[in-house]
């Protein structure tokens, strides 16, 4: 058995969240020792190797709880323009379930040229918003790679949710 999580941006009406849920469900400890300990009547023998992995090396030590359907969970993030100027301004829009102008943003994202992802926590406020680009923001690609979506600004322990987008900073 394989989980994917389908890219919303290519499919509509991706329940990314749910997706998400499901696949940390399956890749537990616990569900994975229930996969391990199956039988089938009259079968003595182990009929499944759990072997849960993912390509996301912060996947499997995530120890958030699984998200539930009164989580505010993020399926898209929308940019105004895919191209904005340093100095500029930027509009952002976040699509998904239980959100409101109390749900905080954390954003995980690869800087251009960078090999690893960092985290801006409470990155906006409410599911729209504008934001000023820094005059010394480095130019380039930058790679949205998750969001998390929670009510207290101070409690980050939420699974970041994959959500996938592109903005190019231009001189």
């Amino acid at each position: 058995m394989m989980t994917v999580i389908v890219n919303p941006e290519k499919i509509q009406a991706v329940n990314v969240a749910g997706a998400f849920a499901l696949q940390k469900y399956l890749t537990s400890p616990q569900t994975q020792a229930r996969i391990r300990a199956f039988r089938y009547p009259n079968v003595p023998y182990e009929l499944f190797w759990p072997a849960s992995r993912d390509n996301i090396g912060t996947f499997l030590s995530d120890n958030a709880p699984i998200p539930t359907t009164a989580d505010a969970a993020v399926n898209n993030i929308i940019f105004d323009s895919t191209t904005v100027r340093v100095g500029g301004t930027l509009g952002t829009s976040f699509v998904g379930t239980n959100l409101s102008a109390d749900t905080y943003f954390d954003v995980r994202f690869r800087r251009p040229g960078a090999t690893s992802d960092d985290v801006a926590e409470n990155w906006q406020q409410g599911p729209s918003g504008m934001h000023q680009i820094p005059t010394n923001t480095p130019t380039g690609v930058w790679r949205i790679t998750g969001v998390r979506a929670h009510r207290d600004a101070g409690d980050h322990s939420a699974s970041v949710i994959p959500v996938t987008a592109t903005l190019t900073t231009a001189p």
